[in-house]
């Protein structure tokens, strides 16, 4: 008997459902470059699943072959180690050979008899490519003369500037135990003499405060010495940084000039404290530090140091200040300015990759685009951000699902790109929105395009938005004339609490709808809003750029789009 026409056709039906759906043999004949495997096994993409597909032994060449059924087509991964493996999609009667880099699985080195796999090659040698294409970037901006030059520089300036903030901080010290030395001098010595029985006191109130000016202004001396000369920063060779060099021989002549005011005024004074430090650390190694002669003279030697040197020590130190003040502004301009340089050199580098990035991701995205229900994509679609490629991703996702509408992981993707919180999400386009205003007319969001429109969800009851509001008014004042508008959806349940709340904030914008359900709204659900206040910042395309900015980030997001 001839089978009927019905019964090819459920036949053909049968055979195409097992083909596309049903198990179907897949072999894969692989070899391992710089191979140090063992084995190799088929498994489900998702980790704690046991479910062991295939399973080969890798011989010492690298060679295996893998020769088994899988339930439907799905993304895998061919597992070497509980750490090292490879993600790819297969389909029922694939017939793959492979040639992968035990150094490298990321990489597939050759491919054929699957189309998923070899759009997997393709995507994959593309989005690497940026790491090929960065390093050689970086390698030329390495060996840029400008900013191996201005590296150096800087480099070389910091450090010396911070020597001379460390040499200002003892400097300034000891002129800090100059005046307190006087003060004390002062406190004990009247019209040059000492009060009977003080004098021990101010032997050892003085002492003290002289070793510090003496340990204080060595460090400058030895600086003067051993630092200074090692620092002299030779012009550039170009002409184009005459103005650069300008600055540097500007702080090394303002550098100086504090160095000689020092060495002219203060080296004469420290010499005669050092001396009398000295001397009376001799006379205590002699014993004699308490005879009255030594005393005296000890004394008097003090008082006439202090006296002779306490005008020229104050009007030294006025003078010092300025000139650490002086040079400490134009350190800050020549390190300033020395980054500056750097950062525009690496700017114009950044600039170059990513010209370069953006013509990869235009590649993966034309790739995607064209093979959008490969279960190959779901490996990529998430190297461009969905907040840049929100329509890209859902039309990934929706090709994927209409295709696999059984699949555990396209169903997960698709639930998540459609709930209210992906809809709603940065980069997506802002669902519409249509209630009545207090007066019944229907309001739409959509009638605002081609203005910067805060969606701003709230209610008469809650305490938050009732505080936030003068913030929102004052904003809406500055910026309605440059096209700024708010779009007020209230979460209230009575028309009398709304109107009212509406009057007393004085939310002057027309723009106010409610279907005054309270937590029931329509639009809270629409764009999953489970707490007031919310908010969504749109452009004037109707793109969600920000979402629940209040206060000065609000305000910081208005004067990015609208200016100051």
């Amino acid at each position: 008997m001839k089978p009927s026409k019905s019964t090819i056709i459920i036949v053909a039906v049968l055979f195409f459902v097992n083909v596309a759906w049903g198990q179907g043999k897949v072999t894969i004949k692989g070899n391992l470059l710089n191979n140090r495997f063992n084995t190799v096994q088929l498994l489900s993409i998702i980790n704690n699943d046991p479910t062991v597909f295939m399973e080969a032994a890798v011989d010492p060449d690298g060679n295996f072959v893998l020769s088994g059924t899988i339930p439907q087509t799905n993304l895998y991964r061919l597992s070497f180690s509980d750490k090292e493996q490879m993600l790819c999609s297969l389909q029922p009667n694939d017939n793959i050979t492979l040639t992968l880099d035990a150094d490298n699985l990321s990489k597939i080195i050759a491919v054929s008899g699957s189309k998923s796999v070899e759009l997997t090659k393709k995507l994959s040698d593309i989005h690497q490519s940026r790491k090929t294409i960065l390093d050689s970037i970086n390698q030329i901006y390495q060996e840029n003369r400008e900013q191996i030059h201005f590296n150096q520089i800087n480099k070389a300036f910091v450090q010396f500037q911070r020597s001379n903030k460390e040499i200002d901080d003892y400097v300034i010290h000891a002129f800090s135990d100059a005046k307190m030395l006087t003060h004390t001098v002062d406190q004990y010595a009247d019209n040059g003499k000492v009060e009977k029985g003080k004098e021990d006191s101010l032997l050892f109130a003085s002492n003290n405060l002289m070793k510090s000016f003496v340990n204080d202004y060595q460090k400058f001396k030895s600086y003067i010495i051993n630092i200074r000369p090692t620092y002299n920063f030779p012009p550039s060779l170009d002409a184009k940084y005459a103005d650069y060099n300008q600055y540097i021989a500007q702080y090394m002549d303002v550098l100086d000039e504090r160095h000689e005011l020092l060495i002219n005024n203060i080296d004469s004074i420290y010499t005669q404290i050092s001396d009398l430090v000295e001397k009376r650390n001799m006379l205590l190694a002699s014993g004699k530090t308490d005879t009255k002669k030594s005393r005296n003279e000890y004394i008097a030697s003090l008082l006439h140091i202090v006296n002779t040197s306490k005008d020229k020590l104050l009007k030294t130190q006025g003078e010092y200040l300025v000139k650490a003040q002086a040079s400490e502004n134009l350190s800050k301009e020549i390190i300033g300015g020395t980054q500056a340089r750097i950062s525009a050199i690496m700017e114009q580098y950044r600039a170059i990759f990513d010209q370069e990035n953006q013509k990869i991701n235009t590649t993966i995205i034309n790739l995607i685009n064209e093979n959008k229900d490969d279960l190959a994509v779901m490996m990529f679609i998430d190297i461009l951000p969905a907040e840049q490629n929100m329509e890209l991703h859902k039309s990934v996702v929706e090709a994927l699902y209409a295709k696999y509408p059984g699949n555990a992981i396209v169903e997960g993707k698709y639930k998540q790109m459609t709930s209210p919180a992906a809809s709603t999400g940065i980069g997506a386009m802002a669902p519409e929105l249509a209630f009545e205003n207090p007066d019944g007319k229907i309001m739409k969001l959509s009638d605002l395009r081609g203005k910067y429109v805060l969606i701003d969800f709230w209610a008469s009851w809650c305490g938050p938005c009732r505080r936030e509001n003068p913030h929102v008014v004052q904003l809406y004042g500055k910026y309605k004339d440059r096209g700024f508008e708010v779009y007020s959806v209230s979460l209230d349940r009575t028309k009398d609490a709304w109107i009212k709340a509406i009057e007393a904030d004085r939310l002057t914008w027309p723009n106010h709808v409610s279907d005054l359900k309270y937590w029931s709204s329509e639009g809270a659900k629409k764009y999953g809003v489970s707490s007031i206040p919310a908010t969504f910042l749109i452009d004037k395309e109707g793109r969600i750029i920000a979402k629940n900015l209040r206060g000065a980030d609000l305000a910081n997001a208005l004067e990015q789009v609208l200016g100051k």
